[in-house]
């Protein structure tokens, strides 16, 4: 059955739109959005760092042995947003805490931490988006609202 009635064609319309917004949103963050946090850790200390512990959120990784004057890195999956809280234990049995930085999901990003000898010391925080997320966005968008639209407008 074909609607003739604009006012009906131009509710579907507004209907199609509303229903393609939580369908765009589901797709994209299942498809499309980036969730990776990485850590870079550099030694500087004159100890090896017997391992060091790193949670983000609720998932918890675990460097065992980290030369002095080398480095490491560590990558986890940034689902929602929460910090790092780190723990480094030195050769020398010194204990190093910090909790720092702010991971939220949707985007790349990477952070560094220095170990010293008595200190942690968190350094360059980077972000970076898809650059083509604008258009996979419309496109999601669109083709849902087309669908929804082809489906109400013959199909009831």
């Amino acid at each position: 059955m074909k609607i003739k009635n604009l006012a009906v064609k131009s509710a579907l319309l507004i209907v199609s739109i509303i229903i393609a917004v939580p369908i765009t949103t589901i797709t994209y963050s299942i498809f499309f959005e980036f969730k990776t946090a990485e850590i870079l850790f550099e030694n500087r200390s004159d100890f090896q760092a017997k391992s060091i512990e790193v949670q983000l959120c609720s998932e918890l990784k675990v460097i065992e042995l980290l030369e002095s004057g080398t480095t490491a890195s560590l990558k986890f999956k940034a689902g929602g947003n929460c910090h790092y809280v780190i723990k480094v234990v030195l050769e020398s049995n010194k204990v190093l805490n910090t909790e720092f930085g702010y991971v939220t999901s949707g985007f790349n990003q990477m952070d560094t931490v220095v170990i010293e000898n008595y200190r942690l010391i968190s350094g360059e925080h980077a972000t970076a988006s898809d650059p083509n997320s604008l258009e996979k966005v419309l496109l999601i968008f669109l083709s849902a609202v087309l669908l929804i639209f082809y489906f109400l407008y013959y199909i009831l």
